[in-house]
């Protein structure tokens, strides 16, 4: 999953995370002691995530429909240039058997 491709990263909007180390230890940090890099978090290499608290912005219900409807809309629109792309590729390798 690329929790960032519409727009916002997963950690722009957490506050505060709940981990175990392996020994059972548990561990709460506010997200300004979490170290992220794009698509990893240290933090998590030897620990595992329990809980995550998130910071939420009341928004009217029509106006997350409009956006849901177009992250879907975007995401569909890139699927099927993906499946166009790997049937040109399928097509061009029987070809090229059949020659």
């Amino acid at each position: 999953m690329n929790a960032g491709a519409m727009g916002g990263a997963t950690f722009d909007i957490v506050e505060l995370v709940r981990f175990m180390d392996r020994t059972g230890n548990i561990f709460e940090k506010p997200r300004a002691e979490v170290p992220v890099e794009y698509r990893a978090c240290p933090v998590f290499v030897g620990n595992i995530a329990l809980a995550a608290v998130f910071k939420g912005v009341p928004t009217p219900r029509a106006e997350i429909e409009a956006k849901l409807n177009e992250f879907n809309r975007r995401r569909w629109e890139v699927s099927r240039r993906c499946r166009a792309r790997v049937a040109r590729s399928k097509i061009r390798r029987r070809f090229r058997r059949a020659s």
